[in-house]
């Protein structure tokens, strides 16, 4: 930034200031919020925690045809833009199961703070693998950032819905999919 006066750049630091104690007021609510409603009414626990997550995927059922009368589906996890893991594909089926060597297993570490004010939890993008031409998103589905943060290996089915990206609709309401969820152990970690 250019300013022609020192009064100038003394008055866009006040602004600036001004904006990020709102921003910083804004999030403070949001997150009490966000925890109260899992039953936390001391949010400075929260925003110091760092949360070690080991999440699986266990498995989709009544998928849409991405082929002619099957899929070869695959599961991407994202937490916001970011993409944070991938399962291998498994061919002609719409009821999928994944497992270890499917790479089903997953660690996800964040700021607990993060896990509800950044993205409200973990996005599960099915998509149907290609070997020609692009990958066709089946269905869509979000982990709650309050099932992740209380997790305690319980299995939660969603349902698949359409993503719409860009102005664009994609995917079907149609299958759901399956996932495990419960706080890493040092064990977890070290494998």
């Amino acid at each position: 930034f250019t300013f022609r006066t020192e009064e100038e750049a003394l008055d866009f630091v006040e602004k600036f200031r001004h904006e990020l104690a709102l921003n910083n007021e804004r999030e403070e609510t949001d997150l009490g919020k966000a925890v109260e409603a899992i039953g936390i009414h001391d949010i400075s626990k929260i925003k110091n925690e760092k949360v070690d997550l080991l999440v699986e995927i266990c498995g989709a059922e009544d998928l849409q045809a991405g082929d002619l009368t099957s899929s070869d589906p695959y599961v991407v996890v994202k937490f916001g833009e970011k993409e944070i893991h991938r399962t291998k594909y498994i061919s002609k089926t719409l009821n999928p199961i994944w497992t270890l060597r499917q790479k089903a297993f997953f660690l996800f570490s964040v700021p607990a703070k993060d896990l509800f004010v950044e993205n409200d939890g973990l996005d599960f993008l099915v998509y149907d693998f290609d070997f020609q031409g692009s990958h066709e998103l089946l269905g869509a589905a979000k982990a709650p950032a309050s099932y992740l943060y209380k997790a305690k290996e319980e299995r939660l089915v969603l349902p698949l819905k359409t993503l719409t990206l860009a102005g664009r609709t994609t995917g079907f309401e149609k299958g759901r999919i399956a996932i495990r969820c419960r706080r890493a152990s040092e064990k977890d970690k070290e494998f």
